[in-house]
């Protein structure tokens, strides 16, 4: 639109001024080029999208605005001496992302230029992945998309896929994950942060990752946050399929050795049974160790997109599936460590007993669907559902040989067989208001249920017996069985009210309540093999896993364990409160700063007996985490960032619990809960240098430093002179972290 004139300048020359902004969305273009051809007279807009151009010369003038992505626009406009004129610019985008949009109906969101302009625009620092970038990488679930971000390393699971983020160098621990902005409970067993192997990568619209929080985010995140951007409804029809195959390497050198797990009993004998019931070696079937080999098995992944908006645009829907069966596997060598460390020659010596090799082989099964609907019954409010759903099947075969050193003695071998199942279900309801010209309302009510099974796992041990003067043959030695169970449920609300008080100042307030219920059942049984008669002969040949005979292991009765404190359920409330202001101090620089306050209550019960210490506890405690975030647009194409912001990190829940455990790790390493652990703070600075050149190429250079105090890592607590369990604890002093960062992207022809 045009606007009235201004105020008269000084002088016989004239003054130019206006805004830039999407003519299909309103947002205004930051770094937009106006220029007046006959001249050369240019400038860039500014952060809110404006311009001014001074000491023009008066009469009939044509002026142009353009910017990457978008199709010029030349207009003309009379100046008059000694008057400053408005004139404001509306730019289409190019023909060239029109046609995609025409494809795929998510071009403009999905596309690296989108996400380029995102980043420039952001008002603190992150990074993001497109998902065009994700679809031409060899990457089928998260875990491993995220890799891909600067700063940003992965934990890899027992199959060599990422399963967890490490940002900046820190422990998955200190980050969070965000679907569509909101928070969601994780089916990790042990960890508050969620496994991102369970996501289908084919789902995202982009990957965001956060690295300085702003007081309208959640405050408990140290490294980062990871947000997981869904495809959105379309505006119109689109249908899409994808079809993929391939095989593991590792496979084609050794077989695959898996087993069937529909057979596997769900519940333990103690759920099975009334009360007092006394379990029995014939009620645990070992069928799960029977293992079949394969060569080179295929993997295969599906996925459907449908999506529509009806004609008049006020309705869209998009459903969207996806499903994945790989075969995954590794070899590794583990040194097994004797006992804990030890105080010579030097503190924390560690001694080491045994060599042991393993081989998985791992089954996964990913399943995830996804459906957005969105209502928009007039261009001032718009109402949105969105419903995931998402699950990952583990099964594995663990194969693990000890003391396989060829200096002779017994060659004890373990067999595991494990079948786990994480689920995912969320559901959000969204609501967006304009209440006036200025004033902007939304909220967000949320439920997400997390669940995690294994139901019997089943291990069996045997020995190969090789020293002359004992008997010779392989042997069977040990059995166990395992039943798991974990549930973690949220329940929360945002809501959220923006002020647009003048063209350069913006107020923001807003808060949350969300309540967390985590619970987990844990039942095991331990079982030797059966002997007849005494002495070093009387060990009983291994024929078949099914043939084996066993009896309870001393110190088992086989009853469930009543008393084991990893039976616990547990409840966390979080209610917080932020206020946040956005100001233009001069066309340049941005200063966006604010506070925000979490109050943190958390409550805890176990199985552990009553003379356990801290078997149930309360924990409560307030944070308040102020911000500040400077951005400076040093040109069109740079920024120069510089942000501080105070957050903190929990423990997880099960962190807490004073129970001992030593299941479902790959490795037998004994652990335990600390109900004195403390939650951490940490104090956050970020400098970025942003250079945005054509044709999407893009150099990031920043650094960060971060000072914890209470920093939660895992240590070796003794409990006795022989005893020592691997814990949570706060080491003494403060921690710090910090580094740099460097991310250079160029297209040159068809390369990149």
């Amino acid at each position: 639109m045009t606007r009235p004139a201004a105020a008269q300048s000084a002088g016989g020359s004239a003054t130019l001024r206006g805004t830039v902004t999407d003519a299909a969305t309103g947002e205004v273009l930051i770094g937009a080029t106006v220029v007046v051809p006959a001249t050369g007279q240019g400038v860039a807009t500014g952060l809110n999208g404006t311009f001014q151009l001074r000491s023009l010369a008066p009469g009939v003038v044509l002026v142009q605005a353009r910017s990457l992505g978008f199709e010029p626009q030349t207009l003309s406009v009379t100046l008059l001496p000694g008057a400053a004129q408005t004139l404001d610019f509306r730019l289409a985008v190019s023909g060239q992302e029109l046609k995609a949009v025409t494809v795929t109906g998510q071009a403009d969101r999905e596309s690296d230029a989108s996400v380029r302009r995102s980043e420039q625009r952001a008002d603190n620092v992150l990074n993001i992945i497109s998902a065009k970038a994700i679809e031409l990488s060899p990457d089928i679930q998260v875990g491993n998309v995220v890799q891909r971000a600067s700063g940003v390393s992965i934990v890899r699971n027992s199959g060599g896929d990422g399963q967890y983020a490490i940002i900046r160098g820190i422990d998955p621990r200190y980050n969070y994950t965000l679907v569509n902005g909101v928070k969601i409970p994780s089916p990790d067993p042990k960890n508050r942060y969620a496994p991102l192997d369970i996501f289908p990568a084919e789902l995202l619209e982009r990957l965001e990752v956060v690295k300085a929080l702003t007081p309208n985010m959640e405050g408990d995140a140290i490294g980062g946050a990871l947000n997981l951007v869904m495809k959105s409804a379309p505006d119109h029809l689109v249908v899409a399929a994808t079809a993929a195959g391939g095989y593991s390497d590792l496979f084609a050198q050794r077989p695959y050795a898996g087993f069937s797990s529909s057979g596997l009993a769900q519940q333990s004998p103690g759920e099975t049974h009334p009360a007092g019931y006394v379990a029995q070696p014939s009620d645990f079937s070992n069928k799960s160790l029977n293992y079949s080999s394969l060569k080179a098995p295929v993997n295969s992944l599906f996925g459907l997109t449908l999506g529509n908006r009806t004609r008049d645009g006020k309705l869209g829907l998009l459903v969207a599936g996806s499903l994945q069966n790989t075969y995954r596997g590794s070899d590794r060598l583990y040194y097994h460590p004797l006992g804990g460390p030890k105080p010579e020659p030097l503190p924390n010596t560690f001694t080491f007993d045994e060599i042991q090799r393993i081989e998985f082989s791992t089954l996964q099964n990913r399943l995830g669907l996804h459906a957005k609907l969105d209502y928009a019954p007039n261009a001032r409010n718009r109402i949105g559902l969105y419903s995931l759903w998402t699950r990952l099947d583990d099964a594995q075969h663990r194969h693990l040989v000890s003391n396989d050193l060829g200096t002779g003695g017994d060659v004890p071998t373990t067999e595991r067989s494990r079948f786990q199942r994480q689920q995912l279900w969320a559901e959000t309801l969204q609501g967006d208001h304009d209440l006036g010209a200025r004033l902007h309302f939304n909220w967000s009510a949320v439920y997400g249920r997390a669940t995690y099974a294994t139901p019997d796992l089943t291990t069996i041990g045997t020995v190969r017996a090789t020293a002359a003067n004992t008997q010779q043959g392989t042997f069977v030695q040990s059995n166990g069985h395992l039943w798991q169970r974990s549930l973690d449920q949220d329940l929360a609300g945002y809501a959220n009210l923006s002020y647009h008080a003048t063209e350069t100042f913006d107020l923001a307030v807003g808060g949350l309540l969300r309540n967390k219920d985590r619970s987990n059942f844990y039942d095991y049984y331990d079982l030797t093999a059966a002997t007849t008669g005494t002495g070093t002969n009387n060990r009983q040949p291994l024929t078949t896993y099914d043939q084996a005979q066993f009896v309870f292991a001393s110190g088992y009765d086989g009853q469930p364990k009543t008393t084991d404190g990893n039976n616990y359920t547990a409840n966390e409330r979080i209610a917080a409160g932020y206020a946040q202001g956005k100001l233009l101090l001069v066309e340049h620089l941005q200063v966006l700063g604010g506070v925000r306050v979490e109050n943190t209550n958390q409550r805890y019960d176990s199985q552990a007996p009553p003379t356990v210490v801290g078997r149930s506890g309360t924990i409560s405690y307030l944070d308040v985490l102020p911000s500040l975030h400077f951005k400076y647009l040093l040109s069109e194409h740079q920024n120069l960032r510089l942000s501080y912001f105070k957050s903190i990190s929990r423990p997880a829940l099960f962190e807490l619990v004073p129970a001992s455990s030593s299941y479902n790790g790959d490795v037998d390493i004994s652990q335990i809960g600390n109900p004195l652990l403390k939650h951490t703070q940490a104090h956050n600075l970020d400098l970025r240098f942003e250079h945005y050149g054509p044709a999407n190429s893009q150099l990031l250079a920043g650094v960060f430093y971060k000072q914890i105090q209470n920093a939660i890592e895992f240590g070796f607590l003794q409990v006795s002179n022989n005893t020592f369990y691997y814990a949570p604890i706060n080491p003494a002093g403060t921690a710090t972290n910090f580094g740099a960062e460097l991310q250079f992207n160029k297209y040159i022809r068809n390369w990149g």
